[in-house]
């Protein structure tokens, strides 16, 4: 009920507020931990507790594709086969219990028992499978990648393999609704080969030889056109 402060007993912190409010003056209120900006600190903005741009959690094995690690997680059937898709659930399950208006939840993705070399797409379900890499399993080695991914329809992100292997993700944060971050779906902007589908991107001319820089356009381009304004 309050803190000590020269010998009186002042008013203690309420839910609002935060340790870097600097709206009431030291003399009546309690200090907190403010420091003193460009403002006075006894004038400063009245500020509410902000809410949190990322949610870290515990790591948790959400999908696990192989029966004989303890049993199958977010997936039933037999080994993922080249052109397949998993619709996982990410919202609302295991301990973390992602809530369902999360923005953007960070996957630890990790491809064992690959047959053959070939890529993994990590994207919202209910949207077109974008022409993107989320990473690349090597036939016969453990690969592996942490990726922000938008969260789709229902609560749910696809993973979709070229070729076949047995997948698993790991959760280890997420972004809430509130936060500054926009999550977009995955979008090629750089292809230097001429001879995929749909031809060179952000690149003409021959395969880039050692010592060559290539600049990259990323804003107001594709379909995302982040916005020049954006800092990363």
């Amino acid at each position: 009920e309050g803190a000590a402060q020269s010998g009186q007993l002042v008013a203690g912190l309420l839910t609002i507020d935060s340790v870097d409010r600097n709206d009431r003056p030291f003399g009546t209120t309690f200090p907190y931990i403010a420091l003193p900006q460009n403002d006075n600190v006894n004038n400063g903005t009245e500020r509410t507790p902000r809410i949190p741009e990322f949610v870290s959690v515990s790591p948790e094995r959400i999908l696990e594709t192989r029966s004989d690690q303890g049993g199958q997680r977010g997936y039933s059937g037999a080994r993922p086969v080249g052109g397949q898709a998993i619709e996982l659930q990410v919202t609302g399950v295991g301990t973390s219990m992602v809530p369902g208006d999360a923005g953007t939840v960070l996957l630890n993705l990790t491809a064992v028992n690959t047959v053959q070399n070939g890529f993994v797409t990590a994207y919202p379900c209910g949207t077109t499978r974008p022409v993107a890499s989320t990473f690349n399993p090597v036939a016969g080695e453990i690969t592996q990648n942490l990726a922000a991914v938008k969260v789709g329809a229902n609560g749910k992100v696809c993973i979709y393999t070229l070729t076949t292997t047995d997948l698993i993700a790991d959760l280890v944060g997420y972004h809430p609704s509130t936060a500054a971050y926009l999550p977009t779906a995955p979008e090629r902007l750089l292809e230097t080969r001429s001879t995929e589908a749909g031809g060179q991107k952000g690149y003409t001319g021959a395969a880039p030889a050692a010592g060559q820089i290539i600049t990259l356009d990323v804003t107001q381009v594709g379909a995302n056109a982040v916005p020049n304004n954006a800092s990363a």
